[in-house]
């Protein structure tokens, strides 16, 4: 009765197959959940998620050479944020890898840039001025597109960038030849930004071996008596290198010297963009037993994703590279360096930097695209992998260089022992200048110590003249000093063990020397407030190795600067100037005497610029293809050129950068023309009266009047050769003609101490300024002639104030161009011919000027 009464309720029906679907759900359903457990991959996150929480750092990326093979480094008609696919141009480039929105689309959070040059076309010829080239394009590539890109050279300022929402963007230079064996050079790239170097390129250098060395196809096989290795002098560069706080790399270089940078290398260094040659015997690529050292030494080895490097043409063997590190060195020393846009082919499904995103997914998932499975990268690997573990390694470079900072720079230079063994078509000149009176100039400021013994009648009377007196109140500020010319003749540029704090008149070499004027006892006797130290190097160097040479003597420079802080202090601007003053320190600005030293680069120029350089002298003795030197007006049948056309974009980049244009030494012709061309005002940083004593380094009365309208300065030169005599009368004789001509407010001083082997009587060396001041003010020659005498004002004029109004007005100029955009333009092969110079063995890029 019960059931059949169940039975006729539809209501309790219902309800009883309600209650055994739910019973049979909770009893099935669960265990048909646990039973698929093992068909469920066990990764529960996509790997492309890891690039939302650290930056993607990618070690090697060539699209500056890129730039360079299709633009000409000319960016003005480059969009870098269009599709590059879609180009007319670079649709057809074989390697087109990289454009703002693949980078967005491959979540790149840091690239490091690389300023690489073909060794094969430029070693021992002109590498280091070609690398300043794409230095400067990279950077300024960067500053074109702020929204995307920022400018860092530390490992926080990656991790900066990437919370902005931006792409770090580091400097890197590929290959030691970019150096030419010099450290200086080394120093300098680190200062403009380079973060690491690679030792080597694919050829050999005098101080380190490349990897096809170890090719067993080179023909004829080198036997190990015959390979370099890492020499001695190079292991300097791996030691000045753990001093500067700039990473190693050790791609492309050979076994040999992956060995030894290991043993040497007080830092952890990187591979940039190498592979394991445990998975492709390929001789760029790294073996097992340097990867365990590399471990053990807490290095980074960057994958790079070249399909002849890793052996193969899809993502798949990309993987196999990973792993195989992962399975020797552990998670903690991996990263990726695509080599994008420096290869002709890429692996499929890593086409381009869009595709990083796809990597990470499928390290994540353990699975090839051919359907084998590995291990997956857990979360934690990927972040590693993606940019954490090249952080770390870049801090600890950053805590060795901090360590380090009591250590004197590497100053040896490479032994010719080492040059010998490597072909080198030019001429190795040395040159036994005069050099190390550098050091000395900054302790001129302060005049602590008193000129010479006197009764106090004498210096009663010297006080009642207002001449000297002017020399405490506003910086005296020489206008051309060439001390770091005799530091290089003399001491090689090694002034580790120089004293410029010492009276070098005593000294058994620079005191015998006619050309040795400064030293720092001088420069305090000789109250001198702001110096000029000039960066030059002589006009055979022209066409060869002016711009390395320069950067030796910038280097040089800022070195000596920085090894006396008590007395003098490095400044590049007037601000800098007065704070210098007010500190009794000498502001020391640094000076580049002669265009040939900027190769007809403008590029150079604007490296120089970033480096301190706050003037350059147009031309030194010898013409440039794009300006005529002084001596071409003493030849009455020479064709004259004057400033080029392209020599005008010298002129206008010099406004726009706010260095000051100097036109010593440069022709008549030059001078009218720079004077018409210029938009702020110009110097003439050491140059005298044509009008008192005719000689084609001086200048005529008319173009004085013209630089008084350009409201410039000229500063007068000792110069026993250009002043038509030996006495201080003769230098006198020259600043009362010009005031007579310009008024007080256009005059200075330029003594040229250290650059000439004959100064006057009365004006010996550098202590002797405040004489001529005390002369001035009384208006009385030696010989008992008078003159009206300056006034205080005019000579504090003289002093500095002069040269601190027109260095202002330069740089109101600067500030006023501040949205012009870099001159771009090479300089026609037509000028070259013009200049009868058209023969250029040592310019590897001659080919791009006759386009």
């Amino acid at each position: 009765m019960i059931l059949q009464g169940i039975l006729s309720n539809k209501k309790v029906l219902t309800a009883l197959a309600i209650a055994v679907v739910i019973t049979i759900c909770a009893i099935v359903v669960p265990i048909a959940v646990v039973n698929s457990y093992d068909d469920v991959p066990k990764k529960t996150f996509a790997g492309r998620d890891v690039l939302d929480e650290v930056p993607l750092i990618d070690g090697h990326n060539d699209l500056p050479f890129s730039i360079y093979l299709v633009e000409s480094n000319v960016l003005k008609r480059f969009n870098l944020d269009s599709n590059l696919k879609e180009d007319a141009v670079w649709s057809t480039v074989d390697r087109s890898h990289t454009d703002l929105p693949r980078l967005r689309q491959g979540k790149l959070g840091a690239q490091f840039w690389v300023a690489y040059v073909r060794c094969v076309d430029t070693q021992y010829k002109d590498a280091v001025a070609r690398t300043l080239e794409q230095i400067d394009v990279t950077k300024r590539l960067i500053r074109k597109y702020p929204s995307d890109l920022k400018y860092v050279d530390s490992a926080d300022g990656i991790m900066e960038a990437y919370r902005e929402g931006k792409i770090a963007s580091l400097i890197a230079v590929e290959g030691g030849h970019s150096i030419d064996s010099r450290l200086a050079v080394l120093r300098l790239y680190y200062e403009l930004g380079v973060r690491y170097l690679t030792l080597t390129h694919s050829c050999n250098l005098p101080w380190a071996d490349a990897s096809p060395v170890d090719d067993p196809n080179t023909t004829p096989q080198q036997s190990p008596s015959q390979l370099t290795n890492l020499s001695p002098w190079g292991r300097n560069v791996v030691l000045e290198m753990n001093r500067l706080g700039m990473m190693i790399d050790i791609s492309h270089v050979s076994y040999g010297v992956m060995r030894d940078v290991l043993q040497y290398s007080r830092a952890p260094v990187i591979f940039s963009h190498s592979s394991a040659h445990g998975v492709f015997g390929h001789h760029r690529n790294v073996q097992d037993d340097i990867l365990v050292s590399l471990a053990a030494k807490r290095g980074i080895v960057m994958v790079n994703f070249y399909p002849l490097f890793v052996g193969g043409n899809t993502i798949d063997d990309v993987v196999k590279h990973l792993n195989h590190i992962r399975s020797i060195t552990g998670v903690d020393h991996i990263g990726l360096g695509g080599d994008y846009n420096g290869v002709t082919s890429t692996p499929e499904g890593l086409e381009d930097v869009s595709k990083y995103p796809d990597l990470f997914d499928m390290l994540a998932d353990g699975s090839l695209r051919s359907g084998e499975t590995f291990e997956p990268w857990t979360r934690d690997d990927l972040k590693k992998l993606a940019g954490l573990n090249l952080i770390r390694v870049f801090h600890e470079v950053e805590q060795v260089r901090d360590a380090l900072v009591d250590v004197d720079p590497y100053e040896d230079l490479i032994p010719f022992e080492d040059n010998k063994v490597m072909y080198r078509p030019r001429e190795i000149k040395t040159s036994w200048l005069y050099g190390g009176l550098l050091l000395s100039v900054c302790l001129t400021l302060t005049a602590s110590i008193p000129l010479t013994t006197e009764d106090e009648a004498a210096a009663a009377r010297r006080n009642e003249l207002s001449g000297r007196s002017v020399l405490d109140e506003v910086p005296l500020i020489d206008g051309h000093n060439d001390l770091p010319w005799n530091l290089y003749n003399f001491e090689r540029n090694r002034i580790n063990q120089f004293e410029l704090n010492s009276d070098l008149k005593q000294h058994p070499v620079w005191g015998p020397s006619t050309s040795s004027h400064t030293d720092i006892p001088r420069l305090q006797a000789g109250k001198v407030g702001a110096q000029f130290w000039v960066a030059y190097v002589s006009c055979s160097n022209q066409y060869r190795d002016a711009v390395e040479r320069t950067l030796e003597q910038i280097d040089v420079i800022k070195r000596l600067v920085r090894k006396y802080p008590q007395y003098l202090k490095y400044v590049t601007s007037t601000q800098g100037i007065m704070e210098a003053f007010q500190e009794g320190k000498v502001g020391s600005l640094i000076a580049v005497e002669g265009g040939h030293s900027m190769d007809s680069r403008l590029a150079v120029l604007r490296m120089y610029y970033e480096l301190g350089v706050r003037y350059m002298t147009l031309t030194h003795s010898c013409n440039t293809p794009w300006a005529d030197a002084s001596p071409i007006d003493a030849q009455a049948s020479a064709q004259k050129r004057n400033v080029s056309s392209w020599g005008r974009n010298v002129i206008g980049e010099m406004n726009r950068l706010g260095m000051l244009i100097d036109l010593s030494h440069v022709s008549y012709g030059v001078m009218v023309e720079a004077l018409e061309h210029t938009k702020a005002p110009v110097i003439f940083s050491h140059s005298s009266s044509h009008a008192i004593f005719q000689h084609h380094r001086n200048v005529q009365d008319d173009v004085l009047k013209m630089l008084v309208q350009n409201n410039g300065i000229i500063m007068v030169n000792f110069y026993t050769g250009f002043i038509g005599g030996s006495s201080i009368d003769n230098v006198i004789a020259h600043l009362n003609y010009i005031k007579s001509i310009t008024g007080p407010n256009h005059i200075g001083l330029g003594s040229d101490f250290d650059g000439v082997d004959s100064v006057p009587v009365g004006l010996d060396d550098v202590s002797k300024f405040p004489d001529l001041f005390d002369m001035l003010a009384e208006g009385r020659y030696l010989n008992g002639s008078t003159y009206e005498p300056w006034t205080h004002d005019e000579l504090r004029k003289l002093a500095g104030e002069n040269l601190l109004r027109v260095f202002g007005d330069v740089e109101r100029v600067r500030d006023s161009m501040v949205d012009v955009e870099p001159y771009e333009d090479l300089i026609p092969y037509q000028e070259f011919v013009d200049a009868g110079v058209a023969e250029q063995p040592c310019m590897s890029d001659i080919d791009i000027h006759k386009q």
